[in-house]
């Protein structure tokens, strides 16, 4: 745990807020069927991961790892309003909705701003016309990236309205039948948001950043070496005491390189904020965005790339505890105990 700088002034409420996620499949890669991430009020995550029936047990088992970083937020004349919503994407990669939250009892000079803090991805759904019946949508997809992005928070009357937009992109590989059912293949994204009132400052740093695929001859097939995207994250505008959030973020895989187009089986795949130190008008750190395909079974030669904005709310008297914690699950849903310590 990493516990920031406080003043001496008590803050006077505390929420939990999303910072970090990854998965890892212990054995190989796997299509991408369902992804689960959330933490809830009590600190329990819920998590879940399946990668089509090589992961199940109907062909193969596998066992998802993951790691969640998330921060204890306590802050005086900190709100936070949460809600979540789902919307069907496919065949087009974007699709967007909106977020109507209660805003009633929100300080009517607040500023505000929405983050992400969880999300899921689903196959398992009810196709449109012209989707094979030969494949089943809850095997998944071989994939080259997805993303969810938050706008700006619109108030009307005691309502608050948050647009989102999420990209789910499935790219062809090596089995006929998931490439003819992805022209066609509809995904639900579900979003779950933290809207943050708060009287302070807010800062926004955009990132971006690739690995492309190494072309050493010593680096070959099967498991290659595919290291994580680090990313320096520092923020020094002038806020005071603060503590930082997931606006958007966009895992890619063959935008660009080689096999550009190309979907593949993903093995690890996540983004996370890290904080290094934090004080008052900074806050230092990096981001470790990750998308791998290296097992002993690889197709394409992955170039991977990541979006993504992370803000930053500054504020008096603001305490950020930074937590992480690992482990494992059965393939499909899991929620875990509380995950704050003793």
């Amino acid at each position: 745990m990493l516990l920031l700088p406080l003043l001496a002034c008590a803050p006077s409420s505390s929420e939990l807020l999303l910072t970090g996620w990854e998965y890892e499949w212990e054995e190989l890669s796997h299509r991408v069927s369902y992804i689960r991430i959330g933490v809830e009020e009590d600190s329990s995550l819920a998590l879940g991961l399946v990668g089509g029936d090589w992961s199940t047990g109907a062909t193969f088992t596998d066992t998802p790892n993951y790691r969640v970083r998330y921060q204890r937020v306590t802050a005086p004349g900190l709100q936070v309003v949460r809600g979540t919503t789902a919307l069907q994407v496919g065949p087009d990669p974007t699709g967007t909705t909106s977020l109507v939250l209660d805003g009633a009892d929100l300080p009517e000079g607040a500023s505000l701003v929405a983050v992400i803090d969880g999300f899921w991805l689903d196959t398992a759904v009810p196709q449109p016309e012209g989707y094979p019946a030969e494949y089943d949508p809850a095997f998944g997809y071989t994939s080259n990236g997805f993303g969810i992005a938050l706008g700006t928070p619109e108030r009307s009357g005691g309502s608050v309205t948050v647009p989102i937009e999420a990209t789910v992109r499935w790219g062809p590989q090596d089995r006929e039948d998931v490439n003819a059912a992805i022209p066609f293949a509809v995904t639900e994204v579900g979003v779950d948001v933290a809207l943050l009132a708060f009287d302070g400052d807010l800062e926004a740093l955009s990132l971006t950043g690739d690995r492309p695929y190494d072309t050493d001859p010593a680096n070959v097939r099967p498991f290659t070496d595919q290291p994580p995207m680090e990313l320096p994250a520092a923020f020094d505008g002038g806020a005071r005491e603060g503590f930082v959030a997931w606006r958007s973020f966009d895992l890619q895989l063959n935008l660009a390189g080689t096999s550009v187009g190309e979907g593949d089986y993903l093995r690890a795949f996540g983004v996370e904020a890290v904080p290094a130190q934090a004080g008052p008008a900074s806050w230092d750190g990096s981001v470790t965005a990750t998308m791998s395909t290296s097992s002993l079974s690889e197709w394409s030669d992955p170039h991977a790339g990541f979006a993504g904005d992370l803000v930053r709310i500054g504020a008096r008297d603001v305490v950020a505890e930074h937590f992480v914690t690992s482990g494992s699950h059965p393939t499909g849903l899991a929620i875990t105990g509380s995950t704050l310590p003793e």
